[in-house]
């Protein structure tokens, strides 16, 4: 299952809207709140094979910290992250393990400056 996942507080939902149609989400759900709160209620749902997909990955998370955070929570779920500006798809096959550690590495990186 695919589900979209609009987050805007610019004003930019139309877009993202567009974006998730032409992906073909099965579903999109839009937040508007400040803390991502139904981002968090989206991962809690998700079964396995599922796929997030969102705009962008700043729609996703404000810093690494939280985008490692739900990296974390996707692979528990044994769900995927579809980042349709950046062209990429994250997931957790036993064969992508270099997108958590890109992830951790960055995360290092930015702890450090």
């Amino acid at each position: 299952m695919k589900i979209g996942y609009i987050f805007s507080r610019e004003g930019d939902s139309e877009a993202q809207e567009a974006s998730m149609v032409a992906c073909d989400c099965d579903c999109i759900i839009y937040d508007a709140s400040v803390n991502r709160s139904k981002l968090t209620d989206i991962i809690e749902s998700l079964v396995p094979g599922s796929i997030l997909v969102s705009w962008r990955v700043d729609k996703i998370a404000d810093s690494i910290k939280e985008l490692s955070c739900v990296v974390r929570q996707l692979k528990a779920k044994d769900a995927a992250l579809k980042l349709l500006q950046e062209g990429v798809l994250i997931d957790f096959s036993e064969s992508s393990v270099i997108p958590e550690q890109l992830i951790d590495i960055m995360l290092q990186i930015e702890q450090s400056v």
